[in-house]
């Protein structure tokens, strides 16, 4: 199969990372650990000899990432050409009680590579990574000893798409406010698909994805209580000039039970679209500067080389399809949002073009009388005009609900964007599977 190179392909500068927590355990009754055997070191022993691609196909590394005395923002130094095992402080066990005697535990984060999009290469080592048998670890076949893997309410997955890999591919502001609008419309379906579970026991911490109708740019005064999501998607256009008053809008620093770092876990996280990317880091043992006499240590480097725009959800799986359609679909919605135009973007999610002020004002008006009834008129005489649509692409997602996941994907699929059709089979099963409650 000839590989594809990233500058042949349409949209191709996109490059995807996926990172996956678990609270691991081992019983360890028949055995002694060392410091040194910890679970993320036993299981990269066990993926170490799995033949994986990388992102350049020449293979990966598979790295132990000690994050002890980090600190409490992160700043892990990462090898994004590797595959890195690290410990996340912030998962927990859903009954720790369970695991006092006779087992190792550890909250494990596994973060990928930095791949091209375009190519085969992070599929192909996704599949590998998180299949069935990987992470059954045995140690000791004769006692049955497996390592166990909890999903709860403090693990997720994320997926990462950037614009390249370099220090200056940062994303159009056309791009992060179209997709920032296509979310504030479409975050109910995507909530029914990748938001599956909710987690209420107590005893663990709830979900860290904090939703961007929590926000206050979309709360009263701005937008009213009962406001459709069209009117919030309508007034992000209105009144965000440039990809800081975006990321503002969506991600505002907040008061949080969260923390000081609470900004870092929005559903759709753009704030690394404004980091500062400094200098390579300093390298281990370099000469001190003004006299110092200890070595400078490496610089802190960002999470991620290159700015991405981060996808928190919720998923209590390692299933390797869950994450290639995951990402397959997120990237192609990146795409779609920096290839359609404002009009037919307007058109794709139902906003009221006439509206004046803060884009708000028609809505406001019908919510003074009957509002059930007005926003039924509102909505199908939407539908009606989206139906009429003179685009070919425009009639063939015309005839879907407005907001609705067959809308989203016939949208994607016909306007050649490089979304898959077997993902768009995954997704469509997957509704039928979770209807709307």
């Amino acid at each position: 199969m000839a590989q594809t190179s990233p500058e042949e392909t349409p949209g191709s500068s996109l490059t995807v990372g996926l990172e996956v927590e678990s609270f691991a355990a081992l019983r360890s009754r028949t055995f002694s650990f060392t410091p040194a055997d910890s679970l993320a070191e036993l299981l990269a022993m066990r993926v170490r000899t799995l033949p994986l691609y990388g992102p350049d196909g020449n293979g990966a590394a598979i790295e132990v990432v000690d994050n002890s005395g980090q600190p409490p923002s992160g700043g892990l130094q990462l090898d994004y050409g590797s595959w890195n095992f690290t410990e996340d402080p912030v998962v927990q066990a859903t009954h720790p009680e369970w695991f006092i005697q006779f087992y190792e535990t550890q909250p494990i984060e596994i973060i990928s590579p930095t791949y091209w999009f375009t190519t085969y290469f992070w599929e192909q080592d996704i599949q590998k990574m998180f299949s069935s048998g990987t992470y059954q670890y045995n140690a000791i076949w004769a006692n049955d000893i497996r390592l166990f893997h909890e999903f709860n309410g403090s693990t997720r997955f994320h997926v990462h798409i950037g614009n390249g890999t370099g220090v200056g591919s940062q994303f159009p502001f056309e791009t992060v406010r179209n997709l920032a609008m296509i979310l504030l419309v479409y975050e109910p379906e995507l909530d029914r698909l990748l938001l599956r579970n909710k987690y209420s026991n107590s005893r663990v911490v709830p979900p860290r994805i904090i939703s961007p109708k929590e926000c206050p740019h979309f709360r009263p005064p701005n937008v009213p209580h009962e406001a459709p999501r069209s009117a919030l998607a309508t007034h992000l256009l209105n009144t965000c000039p440039n990809i800081n008053s975006v990321i503002n809008a969506m991600n505002p620093p907040i008061a949080s039970t969260l923390g000081p770092n609470a900004r870092d876990y929005f559903k759709y996280n753009f704030t690394s679209l404004l980091d500062s990317l400094n200098a390579p880091p300093v390298p281990d043992g370099q000469s001190p500067q003004d006299g110092d006499a200890t070595p400078t240590p490496p610089s802190y480097r960002p999470k991620r080389k290159a700015p991405t725009i981060q996808f928190r959800h919720q998923n209590d799986t390692m299933d390797g399809d869950v994450f290639v359609h995951s990402i397959r679909f997120l990237s192609s919605l990146v795409y779609f949002a920096g290839e359609i135009d404002l009009e037919s973007l307007r058109e794709f999610l139902g906003l009221n073009t006439n509206m004046g002020g803060n884009g708000l004002s028609s809505f406001q008006q019908n919510s003074t009388s009957n509002n059930n009834n007005n926003n039924t008129n509102n909505r199908n005489s939407t539908y009606s005009m989206l139906s009429g649509a003179t685009s070919a692409s425009g009639h063939l997602y015309g005839i879907y609900p407005l907001g609705s996941l067959d809308r989203l994907l016939s949208a994607l699929e016909f306007s050649g964007v490089p979304i898959d059709h077997e993902t768009s089979r995954f997704w469509r099963r997957r509704a039928q599977s979770f209807p709307n409650s």
